[in-house]
């Protein structure tokens, strides 16, 4: 069997490591066209992330961890949000990371032609097309096809979104990002720090931080945002800010045929407990599900979208009690989080059987299984949420 992953983001790798750990005599091939940038600004990984390229590559924090410029992440903490800091944690002995996402292509692949030099192959240049049909789906790369059993879309953001459902819930559509050339001593995790606009991440690496300033461009102009994120760094403000703005969304069918949609071809929604790393890999258990276990490609979706719909519940119930702050961005959210999850069915079905589970039970209907915790932890979120 010969699989293809297109493009070569953090996902892309995170598919190439997932494809080659559970599958045998399999040939992954990673396509890509290396003169396309991406926006660099640190990267915080879900538990899943380390666990693939671990047994893919053999990365290891212990022996590798400089090679990304990597920190250990073992929890975030919340600054603001509620009268007291606090923290969420990975449950131990799990850890994500920290990582130079300029490197982990380069850092991965080498790793993993040195472990699986008769499974990995690259082929580099641009991605004019792909080609889905019965019994093959074919790559188009510089004019020339290359066929191959199953095809791992992970080229970035979609260049329509006729196919794709929009998510209006969710509050915050733009960030500045101010990126600081000192290491990020502060610990093993990362910052979500609200702001009367949003909110704020902080990731630390060994060698730099990086600082994402998030908010809504409908409610609060750019010149605003600059001027808190400027008083919030004080000297640590960098001028040469990058910014962009997003939409939140997914997709309305993930698998088609011998294609899956990955990476924010998939989805994308705001960063808020990195849930989204955990969204992709499970976009790639659902394609081994139906190619290994017979799976239907509808249960498959439908599933998939289920999930997307309870990430959308998860960031939505962070929002609905608001921050330290009373300003309009969060008068805005509070009321239309309360509102989404007040008519969400799904919502109101997760909430009952997070409060009523008790350490032992037994597991839930499979058709719940959509958390991005365990249900422990979810309570411990939701006692420090509510």
């Amino acid at each position: 069997m010969k699989i293809a992953v297109v493009g070569v983001g953090t996902v892309g790798v995170l598919s190439v490591c997932h494809w080659l750990r559970y599958t045998k005599g399999t040939q992954i091939y990673s396509i890509h066209n290396k003169n396309i940038k991406i926006l660099g600004i640190g990267e915080t990984t879900n538990v899943h992330f380390t666990d693939d390229i671990y047994h893919a590559s053999g990365f290891h924090m212990a022996e590798h961890a400089n090679e990304l410029d990597a920190t250990f992440k073992t929890a975030v903490k919340w600054v603001n949000w509620r009268d007291q800091d606090f923290f969420t944690h990975i449950v131990p002995p799990a850890y994500g990371i920290h990582f130079n996402n300029w490197k982990i292509h380069n850092v991965i692949f080498d790793k993993i032609k040195k472990k699986s030099p008769d499974r990995f192959f690259e082929i580099e240049g641009n991605v004019d097309n792909i080609i889905n049909s019965q019994d093959k789906a074919t790559v188009v790369v510089d004019g020339e096809d290359h066929d191959f059993d199953i095809v791992i879309d992970c080229m970035g953001y979609p260049k329509s979104y006729e196919d794709y459902n929009e998510i209006d819930v969710i509050p915050v559509n733009s960030a500045l990002v101010n990126l600081i050339h000192e290491p990020g001593n502060w610990g093993a995790y990362t910052f979500h720090q609200a702001t009367p606009h949003g909110w704020m991440f902080g990731i630390p690496l060994q060698t730099r931080q990086g600082w994402g300033y998030l908010y809504n461009n409908k409610i609060t102009p750019k010149e605003e945002a600059v001027d808190y994120l400027k008083f919030i760094m004080k000297d640590k403000f960098n001028t040469d800010l990058k910014e962009f703005s997003f939409k939140n969304y997914y997709a309305k069918q993930f698998i088609d045929g011998r294609i899956l949609k990955n990476g924010n071809k998939a989805l994308f929604f705001e960063p808020l407990e990195a849930i989204a790393g955990v969204f992709w890999n499970h976009c790639n258990r659902a394609m081994w599900d139906v190619v290994f276990q017979g799976h239907t490609e509808e249960d498959a979706n439908d599933r998939l979208k289920l999930r997307a719909e309870s990430y959308i519940n998860f960031i939505s119930f962070i929002y609905k009690n608001g921050s330290k702050f009373n300003s309009p961005f969060w008068e805005i959210t509070k009321k239309k989080c309360n509102k989404h999850l007040d008519n969400s069915y799904l919502w109101q079905r997760e909430k009952e059987y997070i409060f009523n589970y008790k350490p032992g039970d037994e597991v839930m209907p499979p058709d719940f299984i959509t958390f991005p915790f365990e249900l422990d932890v979810w309570q411990d979120f939701i006692t420090k949420f509510d």
